[in-house]
């Protein structure tokens, strides 16, 4: 099937001897689910883009207080898809990229959806703003 968004959790490895990734991600789906919770509070307190800075880098004073990793299904613990790949931003290519994809999906609103799109839709120079 096709779905609105997928979630990634990119982590780089930093003792490897070169740049080496794992990507931990999810199919998000429209409906209900503690997903939409975690997703809308991460939307909502991102910071304002810099175009011109080109900075993807950011520090917030206040303390996150939803465990980053509740957004995904709960079967991801037990049952996921492994493959190797490249990064999904060009060039695709910094090192080897170990995905882990959780068979279930992930659901959240679809006003979460909007949301996002028209987070993205806002930057002229976002590449992804032409699929939203």
């Amino acid at each position: 099937g096709q779905f609105p968004m997928e979630v990634h959790y990119v982590h780089k490895c930093l003792d490897c001897g070169g740049p080496e990734f794992m990507v931990v991600a999810s199919m998000i789906g429209v409906g209900e689910s503690p997903a939409n919770s975690f997703l809308r509070q991460v939307l909502r307190d991102e910071p304002n883009v810099s175009v011109k800075g080109g900075d993807n880098f950011y520090e917030h004073s206040k303390t996150f207080a939803l465990p980053p990793y509740s957004f995904l299904p709960q079967s991801i613990e037990v049952r996921q898809l492994y493959f190797e790949g490249s990064m999904t931003t060009p060039p695709c290519n910094p090192g080897p990229t170990h995905w882990v994809m959780a068979s279930d999906v992930a659901y959240v609103e679809q006003s979460t959806v909007d949301m996002y799109r028209a987070i993205i839709n806002s930057v002229p120079n976002n590449q992804l703003a032409t699929f939203g």
